[in-house]
């Protein structure tokens, strides 16, 4: 469910804040896996 709510968020999220959440994403990810 997790992964669904983030992809709504970075649809939603502008194309410039989109590509800075990404990596955050990616790093949020990581440390919780």
């Amino acid at each position: 469910m997790s992964g669904f709510s983030d992809g709504i968020e970075f649809i939603h999220t502008p194309t410039k804040q989109a590509g800075r959440a990404m990596p955050d994403r990616g790093r949020m990810t990581a440390e919780t896996t």
